[in-house]
């Protein structure tokens, strides 16, 4: 197929986020935290992996207190599960990962098994032991849970196990390695709306992508000199397909495409909002909501997508939204529509992918809180990666286009 001679693709609303020095377009807004250091209710001894329901309930593995805390959306302590021990619904070791099934179930990985929950935390069965053989696990490290309910398990045998909702081994791949396919310690995992797998490789500091049929598809490491920038102890992947992974050692959170693409990254050494001391899970809601795990600050930290609102301004359903779509006129005209509070002022820059401001843009919402406003791109725009930051007043919105010549 040819290409004709300017194309404009339509790129998702994405939460981009700022790398010192090198944009202007800004990192999640900060919503909310919650936690400190302790034993009680809605403190931790680090906290570890985190998963959030179909309900918005979210739940945090409590790593050195052998236990996880159930929350609200907004911090409100729920209920608690799990003790140190060997029996039903206590865990032997630090609790390793868990994950929410769609329709609640919550799974917790313990030293050499899986245990199976009610939502509120009532023990269900459980499954696995020491070894290496199929349906038994060394020490496993992270789980995920598909649209249908099977169960993903990055086990420390270096390789990830499929399982149904019960436990029943379903397959398995991965050797121990370098190659395409094979680990060293895959860690985090997470499964993308269209079945795709991605595998935190850890001891390899890269990203492995899988088919569901466990087709190797590509890998990435990390984008710094020192290619252990990349410690992807956890990942998740946001509704538009998005790959989030908490970096430990760097205290930031970066985020790539499904190409293996880099985007940006977020956060640094800190206590403050928005700052971390060894994130280690991330976790998404239905509602734009974004929850990190901040380790060693012994908190949780919740960000809203760029376009969903977290404080501040009140608009329609919660939401401020830019899209940005290609016209098929022949000068290449995009539509760049906004979505918002009604009758209000809102503008937009375009930046370079460097950061360079291009050009700015603005503009009144109508009675529905709508605004199409048509742009042709500059002739002297080369081809690439653009990127849009929207704002109606404290609201930022930031989309991503791409020009083709």
């Amino acid at each position: 197929m040819r290409t004709p001679i300017r194309t404009l693709v339509f790129a998702a609303l994405y939460s981009l986020s700022q790398v010192s020095g090198a944009s202007a377009l800004d990192a999640p807004p900060y919503v909310l935290q919650w936690g400190s250091m302790g034993t009680g209710t809605g403190q931790f001894k680090r906290p570890g992996s985190i998963d959030v329901g179909p309900t918005g309930l979210v739940y945090v593995c409590d790593i050195f207190m052998y236990r996880v805390q159930v929350f609200s959306s907004t911090g409100t302590f729920v209920t608690q599960f799990g003790s140190q021990g060997f029996s039903a619904g206590k865990f032997a070791d630090a609790v390793a990962a868990v994950a929410v099934s769609p329709t609640g179930e919550v799974y917790a990985a313990d030293i050499n098994r899986i245990q199976k929950f009610t939502s509120a935390g009532a023990f269900i069965s459980a499954w696995g032991s020491s070894g290496r053989t199929p349906g038994k696990f060394s020490r496993p490290s992270g789980i995920t849970i598909d649209s249908a309910g099977y169960v993903y398990v990055a086990d420390g045998g270096d390789r990830i196990q499929k399982f149904d909702s019960v436990g029943n081994f379903i397959m398995q791949w991965g050797t121990h390695g370098t190659g395409p396919g094979q680990f060293n310690y895959p860690y985090g995992i997470a499964i993308d709306p269209a079945g795709n797998v991605f595998v935190g490789d850890v001891g390899n500091y890269r990203i492995q992508m899988f088919r569901s049929d466990t087709t190797f598809v590509r890998s990435w490491s990390g984008t710094l000199a020192d290619s252990t920038d990349l410690y992807p102890i956890s990942i998740d992947v946001d509704r538009y397909g998005h790959i989030y992974s908490p970096n430990y050692g760097r205290h930031n959170v970066s985020i790539w495409d499904t190409t293996g693409t880099y985007w940006y990254r977020w956060g640094g050494l800190g206590s403050g909002p928005g700052q971390f001391n060894g994130p280690i899970g991330i976790a998404f809601d239905n509602s734009g909501g974004i929850f990190v795990t901040d380790g060693d600050n012994q908190r949780v930290q919740k960000f809203a997508e760029n376009g969903v609102v977290g404080s501040g301004d009140a608009v329609p359903n919660g939401v401020f939204e830019v899209h940005v779509v290609g016209s098929p006129t022949a000068n290449g005209r995009l539509s760049i529509q906004f979505f918002g509070r009604a009758g209000a002022a809102v503008s937009g820059d375009i930046f370079s992918i460097g950061g360079r401001l291009l050009e700015g843009i603005q503009g009144t919402t109508d009675s529905a809180g709508r605004l199409t406003i048509h742009w042709t791109p500059r002739k002297d725009l080369g081809p690439g990666v653009y990127f849009l930051k929207a704002r109606q007043g404290k609201m930022v919105s930031n989309s991503r286009f791409v020009v083709l010549r």
